[in-house]
């Protein structure tokens, strides 16, 4: 995930007019493609420090994030995202809330 400087220009990007805009029709999107999904577990990783949902019918909504930061919400899981300390089965939804394009990628040749 985004190193600590990347994750709070996001998190103050989020915060103006433009920003909440767009988080606003997000959160939308997926309230309603989740409307229908059932199960237990929701895992959110995302440069902010909350992403709320609520349409979810999922039981438990963790968020993941690298690091501890103040403000952070109840449900926050501080691990990396390639070390991610959940079983193969054990998360019925996982959403990467602009991840992909923070990551790190590495050419394997």
């Amino acid at each position: 995930m985004a190193d600590k400087q990347v994750r709070q220009f996001f998190q103050q990007w989020y915060q103006s007019e433009l920003g909440q805009n767009v988080l606003k029709q997000e959160t939308e999107l997926l309230d309603r493609l989740l409307n229908d999904t059932v199960g237990y577990y929701l895992l959110m990783q995302s440069p902010l420090k909350k992403l709320e949902l609520q349409q979810s019918l999922l039981r438990t909504q963790l968020m993941l994030a690298p690091c501890l930061e103040l403000g952070a919400p109840d449900n926050l899981i501080v691990a990396n995202s390639h070390e991610l300390p959940f079983e193969s089965d054990g998360l019925d939804v996982h959403i990467l809330h602009h991840t992909l394009e923070l990551s790190q990628t590495r050419m394997v040749t």
